[in-house]
């Protein structure tokens, strides 16, 4: 979900297939290879499609609303969940997925080069970039060596997560009517963007938690999107607090 982009908490699972946790080991680094590999991929797909929203088809992303663009990404993800368990077609679906999650956060990479320059513009992304990698990956370690069920963290993260997409939604739908919120200043806009960059982090502990001890054995493409929306929403939300400064 972009323009704000929201991850919702993709709660376990279902239907017949054993939980991860009650599989062999074996058959566990199986399902947790499978999510990761995916997850990488996604990861990459995504760039992939920034590269395409900067160039290709700047035109279009630039030039649509962001409730439109808000609207699409949702149908999106329910696709991708419809397909979950269609072999092939559920990796072909994520992949597409992650593509156009590149594709919506084109505007605001294209943003970051215009008003900090090239140079400037180039280092935050970089160093948003690294900095989810490394917050993603320390969080996700502490998860699978601790092996902590951090599952009594979705009523907070739900309450978090509707909050800022009650936000969001405001923010279009006021000045369609007539009203506005205005302009956030800088001090509210670093702390709305420090709140997502928290909110999401608490997903990646929540989320990776899920995956060891709730998920079943069939939904690593559900698992592996669960994931990357955490990841391209901390990317998302560092990057602007990178921005905000002078």
């Amino acid at each position: 979900m972009q323009g704000l982009l929201s991850s919702s908490p993709t709660d376990a699972v279902s239907g017949g297939a054993p939980a991860v946790a009650d599989i062999g080991i074996s058959e566990r680094l199986d399902f947790l290879r499978k999510t990761y590999g995916l997850f990488t991929l996604g990861v990459g797909t995504s760039a992939v499609g920034a590269l395409a929203g900067l160039t290709v088809l700047s035109n279009v992303f630039m030039g649509m609303h962001p409730l439109v663009l808000f609207i699409a990404y949702l149908g999106a993800y329910f696709a991708v969940y419809a397909v979950r368990k269609v072999p092939v077609v559920n990796v072909i679906a994520m992949l597409a997925f992650t593509f156009i999650s590149g594709l919506f956060l084109a505007p605001l990479l294209a943003h970051t080069l215009i008003t900090k320059g090239v140079a400037v513009g180039l280092a935050n992304i970089m160093t948003a970039f690294l900095g989810t990698t490394l917050g993603f990956g320390g969080l996700t370690a502490y998860v699978m060596i601790s092996r902590k069920d951090f599952s009594f963290l979705g009523g907070f993260l739900a309450i978090g997560l509707f909050g800022l997409i009650g936000v969001v939604l405001a923010s279009f739908l006021l000045p369609m009517v007539g009203m506005s919120m205005g302009s956030f200043n800088p001090a509210t806009s670093i702390a709305f963007n420090l709140f997502g960059l928290l909110l999401f982090s608490g997903f990646v502990l929540y989320d990776t938690s899920n995956i060891l001890h709730h998920y079943a054995q069939d939904e690593y493409v559900m698992a592996a999107l669960a994931l990357f929306l955490d990841f391209i929403l901390i990317f998302k939300y560092l990057l602007r607090l990178l921005n905000s400064r002078d």
